[in-house]
């Protein structure tokens, strides 16, 4: 698992892995970040590869 974090593609999936999850959840992004503690604009980053903290 600690594979998906090394180099660019690694955090490539790791975005495109987060949309699909949370997509296959029916969750949306307003409900994922207020389950997180964060703004639902910091999963859209996090899911376009933006922003990855």
């Amino acid at each position: 698992m600690h594979e998906v974090f090394r180099g660019r593609r690694g955090i490539s999936v790791l975005h495109e892995n987060l949309r699909l999850k949370r997509k296959e959840r029916g969750l949306s992004q307003e409900e994922l970040a207020s389950r997180l503690h964060v703004v639902r604009q910091t999963i859209s980053k996090w899911e376009k590869g933006v922003s990855h903290s």
